[in-house]
């Protein structure tokens, strides 16, 4: 059973005094013109684990694997990702008696295709059990290693083959205990595909690539009664270190099949290929080798926990005459009416934000959730539909305590207005951090949207700034107070923004691609895994309480320095370089720009193609923010207790940069994180109290712990 809650407010909660000065302007800009913002929470009820419950047949899973065994995978990434597998093996073994879901055993097979050059079998399909449990792990110790090329056509074609085998040796079986039983057996097929490189051998089109990846034999999509066979499949595109070829990763893990190289899709076509049914895709970018486990020990309690796949939450209101009502989309960084995500799993609450903008004569509409997905392992789809009423949570009327001063209240009275107060935070405070989620979303796209280009950051590192303010300032309110429910989405929002503050002392651009990617993905499913924490790390503590001073030492030093926000909104490519890339072609920038537009408001600028702020076909290096570094450094001179000025240290970087010709050589961080004793954070910090996050916590750990063969 999945539910729905929607809580909104509107401007009138800005008459609460507990919202701090540092958020009002982005409360007044979510909510001017009558407009409502809300939080939708999607819940799926937890499974009913009474002691005695009878055991429902075992879940059938086939879980393959193609595996990039090019020369560059030699060394510890091979070994990390080959572990990775056997300890995949290990869990669904003990899952066979029901060990997460004890009323819920699952069945597994697996197979193992090794890829490089050329494909072939390494571990032929067969059922994990205590039995042949010891034969696969011989069969992945000593029949795959390092040599040759990047074929993705010659893994996706030999993975066609063993899928044709592998249904008809199940159809067969099937079709053979049909006597014995009237049910029809059904298969969930989970497809990972993991490379560590571009493509170097065989065809690079990734059209034709797309549909490889997909091809099952007819038996697959048009079962008969006789076989006695139902089969489901998803697909993980996992990109393995920093050399791979992430826009072709996205496409290959795409919804829908990316349209042909002089193919243009209309809005017409674009609509109808949303509608069709497409296999449930994602990419997973893993930087580095040892995190592999614990991002497939994510997906793997995912799988075992789900309630259902291809989820489609949809909202309007009832009466269209009253106003508009629309969800944000973090992939598309876009409001729709829609929008859609990979899974939701037993306990989870997923929180969507919702904005409506009502017509000139509507008050508390009521607004339609439909909320669809699929059964994973039987393809059954349900649909769930809920009426709410956006009355606002927060009631801004005259009469209400806490708009009375303290010292006219009688003792009684301060208690309830205490008592209101809390209850006012506990709804507020959660709303207004989805306000602040979507600022940090508009952050990574710019990063991404602007990585490879000679972009300056400093406009995103002032806005990071900006939202590092407003979530110290909700942190120093709520901690204490709410350790259980505000304090935790905001340790991990804190942990965003210093990812993306972080970033840029990263030198390399296509690093940064799968850093940003996989933070954004983790951050908007909230999963556990704290991906990205090593580069949070690189930020320095309140180092954005130096902004003022950094920017008047580089105003005075250098004459111009960075501009001033007001500025940069009307002159949006003042920060754009003088003169493009040589190699710089609109095709280019059409090919390595999958940015999509915003119809969210932002003060960050971004370079305007036709002002010279192109895309480098082959990546250059980037320039760091100046207004960062001298941030950073200002904040370490000052946890070192060393007595040196603001200018005196902008001195010492601007001689670096002559040294270095131009670039800094040493991340300015390094030393504070080296003698900064740093807390176990391999983990996020949501709720940690119940079973299912003990064992989701504990599987993840088994599956990045060394083999115990």
């Amino acid at each position: 059973m999945i539910s729905s809650r929607l809580t909104t407010v509107d401007s009138g909660i800005l008459s609460h005094h507990f919202i701090p000065e540092n958020a009002r302007a982005l409360v007044t800009r979510r909510t001017e013109s009558r407009k409502l913002f809300g939080k939708l929470d999607i819940v799926a009820s937890p499974p009913d684990l009474v002691a005695g419950t009878d055991k429902y047949p075992p879940r059938n899973v086939v879980a393959g694997f193609l595996l990039d065994t090019s020369g560059s995978m030699e060394g510890t990434k091979l070994k990390q990702a080959v572990n990775t597998i056997k300890q995949f093996a290990q869990v669904f073994l003990a899952e066979r008696n029901g060990k997460t879901l004890e009323h819920q055993p699952i069945h597994a097979w697996i197979y193992v295709i090794s890829f490089n050059s050329n494909a072939r079998l390494v571990v032929p399909f067969q059922e994990i059990t205590e039995e042949t449990l010891p034969s696969i792990f011989e069969q992945l110790e000593n029949g795959i290693y390092p040599e040759g090329s990047t074929n993705y056509e010659a893994a996706f074609k030999k993975q066609a083959e063993i899928l044709c085998q592998i249904i008809e040796e199940l159809t067969a079986a099937a079709a053979a205990a049909a006597d014995l039983s009237s049910a029809r057996r059904q298969f969930h097929f989970i497809r990972f595909f993991e490379t560590d490189g571009e493509i170097t051998q065989g065809t690079t089109n990734i059209r034709a690539l797309y549909k490889m990846m997909r091809q099952t034999p007819a038996t697959a999509t048009a079962t008969t009664p006789a076989a006695q066979l139902d089969l489901t499949f998803e697909d993980y595109v996992i990109g393995y270190g920093t050399d791979v070829d992430l826009l072709c990763l996205k496409k290959l893990a795409s919804a829908t099949p990316p349209p042909s190289q002089f193919e243009e899709v209309s809005s017409s076509q674009q609509q109808q290929q949303q509608q069709q049914e497409h296999n449930c895709s994602s990419v997973i970018t893993v930087v580095k080798p040892e995190d592999i486990g614990w991002q497939v020990g994510e997906i793997l309690f995912k799988l075992i926990m789900r309630v259902g796949i291809k989820v489609k939450v949809s909202i309007e209101s009832k009466d269209p005459a009253a106003g508009i009502a629309e969800l944000f989309e973090y992939e598309t960084h876009q409001w729709s009416h829609q929008t859609t995500f990979h899974s939701i799993i037993h306990n989870e609450k997923k929180s969507l934000y919702v904005q409506f903008t009502p017509a000139a004569a509507a008050t508390e509409p009521e607004l339609i959730v439909k909320i669809q997905c699929e059964n994973q392992f039987s393809g059954t789809r349900y649909t769930y539909e809920y009426s709410h009423e956006s009355r606002t949570s927060i009631s801004s009327d005259p009469s209400s305590l806490l708009l009375r001063p303290l010292d006219s209240m009688t003792p009684a009275e301060k208690g309830l207005a205490a008592s209101e107060n809390d209850r006012a935070q506990e709804v507020v405070f959660p709303i207004i951090q989805g306000m602040i989620q979507i600022e940090i979303f508009k952050q990574f796209r710019e990063l991404e949207a602007n990585s490879r280009s000679s972009y300056d950051k400093d406009v995103i590192v002032r806005e990071a700034y900006k939202t590092m303010r407003m979530l110290k300032a909700i942190d120093l309110q709520t901690t204490g107070s709410f350790p259980y429910s505000i304090a935790p989405k905001n340790a991990n929002l804190i942990t965003d923004v210093k990812l993306i503050i972080g970033i840029t002392a990263v030198k390399d651009p296509k690093e940064q691609q799968c850093l940003i990617h996989a933070r954004r993905i983790a951050s908007a499913q909230e999963d556990i895994f704290n991906t990205g924490a090593d580069v949070s790390r690189k930020y320095v503590e309140n180092e954005e309480e130096y902004e003022d001073i950094a920017r008047e030492v580089i105003q005075k030093r250098d004459g111009v320095g960075a501009l001033s926000q007001q500025q940069q909104q009307q002159d949006p490519a003042a920060q754009a370089p003088a003169q493009a890339p040589e190699e710089y072609t609109d095709d280019d920038a059409a090919e390595l720009d999958d940015s999509l537009p915003s119809r969210i408001a932002t003060c960050m600028a971004t370079p305007s193609r036709g002002s010279g702020g192109g895309y480098n076909r082959h990546y250059i290096r980037q320039k760091p923010s100046i207004l960062r570094l001298l941030c950073a450094r200002i904040a370490l001179s000052k946890l070192n207790n060393q007595d040196r000025s603001p200018e005196t240290i902008y001195s010492e970087m601007k001689q670096e940069l002559i040294h270095y010709g131009g670039e800094h050589d040493e991340d300015p961080s390094y030393h504070y994180r080296r003698h900064t004793h740093q807390q176990d954070d391999t983990f996020s910090t949501p709720s940690q109290d119940d079973e299912y996050t003990q064992r989701r916590m504990g599987m993840m750990r088994q599956m990045s712990s060394p083999s115990s063969s």
